[in-house]
């Protein structure tokens, strides 16, 4: 052998079966007795999935009707005016003509061309002021219907989030358990087979060593002749 080798041992962590076959009974029994769980959620989940799809199809009943009424605003539906305006125009009417003949009748000029004047500009104005008033009501909820078109679109598809959730947890359920069940068994034998290396020195490295040690030492003063 010469001075100068070295040598390198490797050596497994002792295999230990009493410990392997103990925990790996464990997690089978508990993996077992985890099965009609799994099997009765897994059919529960199957069988909401259908439902589910059919609701999404048929849609939620209020937001079908919202979404019915927004596409009548947005199409033009009631721009043909509140049914009652002709009956509030007839009124404001009657109530201008009563302020204009009370006007003119108290200065002594009821029948006056002037009286007719001022009496139908102002029928008018107060005719025109109301139909728009109508039209811009109808452009205003035009405007809030066109700003809820998104979020009636939006809320259609929101129930298929569920359904596809409940659709992936019904195939996935059965497999994830197997998995976690062979992953498992799998880390109970991780630590076997771990190799720990130790490497010693070589008769050569050691002498060199102490050699090394006495050289310093004379050179300190630390040896007398």
């Amino acid at each position: 052998m010469g001075l100068s080798g070295s040598k390198t041992t490797t050596k497994s962590t002792p295999y230990d079966p009493a410990a392997i076959n103990g925990a790996s009974s464990a997690l089978t029994s508990a993996y077992n007795s985890s099965q009609p769980a799994i099997t009765a959620n897994t059919a529960a989940i199957n069988n909401l999935v259908p439902t589910l799809a059919e609701q999404y199809a048929k849609g939620d009943p209020a937001v079908n009707a919202a979404e019915g009424y927004v596409g009548d605003v947005l199409g033009g539906k009631y721009l043909s005016g509140n049914p009652q305006l002709d009956a509030m125009i007839g009124q404001t009417d009657r109530n201008v003509a009563d302020q204009v003949n009370a006007i003119f009748s108290r200065a002594g000029q009821t029948g006056s061309s002037r009286q007719i004047g001022e009496l139908g500009s102002r029928l008018a104005d107060a005719e025109n002021s109301l139909r728009y008033s109508d039209y811009n009501n109808q452009m205003t909820r035009m405007d809030t219907a066109a700003g809820l078109a998104p979020n009636l679109s939006a809320a259609k598809t929101v129930s298929i989030a569920p359904l596809l959730s409940a659709a992936q947890a019904g195939s996935t359920l059965p497999l994830g358990a197997a998995a976690t069940y062979s992953g498992s068994l799998g880390s109970l034998l991780s630590p076997y087979g771990t190799q720990v290396t130790k490497q010693s020195q070589g008769l050569g490295s050691i002498l060199g060593g102490l050699i090394g040690a006495g050289l310093s030492g004379w050179a300190s003063g630390g040896f007398k002749m």
